[in-house]
């Protein structure tokens, strides 16, 4: 080949080299730009799922929120409700001992302590001792201001677990321990029941004082059933039992002396008639809702609700037997 075409051959392929170079620069350069425009757009796709995503989480997690506090209020609630509860509940006690202290006659029963001693007359009769039971009277017991104090007693209970110890009350409901329901029926019920005995026949002071110690022992048994809670079921049943027959052995005492009374031709006011069946239903009615409380049957699984039968229960009580010693014993 002549020199010239070797020149010309060599500028050709050296051309066509660059050109190639060239062409797979600017297609490199072309994916590069591509997959730029590939990312940003995927980019954008995602980012605009996601707002759309959040925006239509939105209402529903809000939706949730709002549900959960609708199903289940807090504890608080539970405790505001029964504050106010106790306010009023206490005002209503506390009226209702002052007008039966104010308007209550001054009728009272003697309270007297027995106790063995040698009968004179008839160990001179016998020709050796004979000892017989004497009786010694300690004082005269008015039955307005035994009421009164009944229902006064309730009621302090109840303002100061509304007002100065509102904390430890809320401290113990919180646990699910109701410590002010359990005083007012020790306290307010055990000088209930008194009345109820004085005006019943039943003036040893010995014999009040245990009746009225079995009442407050069936209330502590109570107490002390809400403090184990579901730990110790064994013990639990046991203090169960004890509560139950506490709170209803003065009403046996009472209807014990009832029969005595129609056997052996006593006297008995007529209106004590309606005293023992009222009372008597309503205890029996506390009783059922301590057990229903205990097996979380039917609407007494709830606190709030619970609560608030005992306290309408202690109420209706304290009310319907104070207003029927009143009218008949004190009006």
């Amino acid at each position: 080949m002549p020199l010239w075409a070797r020149a010309w051959y060599s500028v050709c392929m050296a051309k066509k080299k660059e050109e190639t170079k060239a062409k797979k620069s600017k297609s490199a350069q072309g994916a590069k730009t591509k997959a730029v425009t590939t990312n940003a757009s995927a980019a954008k796709t995602a980012t605009k799922v996601s707002t759309d995503t959040e925006k239509s989480a939105k209402p529903v997690a809000s939706t949730t929120v709002r549900t959960v506090k609708a199903a289940a209020p807090k504890p608080q609630d539970t405790n505001a409700v029964l504050q106010r509860w106790h306010m009023v509940a206490g005002a209503f006690l506390g009226l209702q001992g002052l007008l039966i202290a104010l308007l209550g006659k001054s009728a009272s029963v003697p309270v007297v302590m027995h106790y063995p001693a040698l009968d004179t007359l008839a160990s001179e009769a016998n020709k050796h001792d004979v000892y017989g039971v004497a009786g010694r009277q300690l004082f005269d017991m008015p039955i307005a201001y035994v009421v009164s104090a009944a229902l006064l007693a309730a009621a302090v209970i109840y303002i100061a677990a509304a007002t100065n110890f509102r904390a430890q009350f809320e401290a113990k409901m919180n646990r699910g321990v109701n410590v002010v329901r359990w005083l007012v029926y020790a306290i307010g019920g055990a000088v209930l029941l008194d009345a109820v005995y004085l005006l019943s026949g039943i003036n040893d002071f010995l014999a009040l004082k245990l009746l009225a110690g079995v009442f407050v022992g069936a209330c502590a048994a109570g107490l002390a059933v809400d403090l184990l809670g579901a730990e110790r079921r064994g013990l639990g049943r046991l203090l169960k039992l004890m509560a139950l027959v506490g709170g209803l052995l003065p009403w046996v005492a009472l209807i014990g002396g009832l029969v005595a009374t129609l056997l052996y031709d006593g006297n008995l006011p007529g209106y004590m008639y309606g005293v023992y069946a009222s009372g008597f239903i309503l205890s029996v009615a506390i009783g059922l809702a301590l057990l229903f409380r205990w097996r979380q049957r039917g609407r007494f699984a709830s606190t709030l609700y619970s609560e608030k039968m005992f306290l309408l229960l202690g109420l209706a009580t304290g009310s319907v037997l104070a207003w029927q010693i009143f009218a008949g014993a004190l009006l």
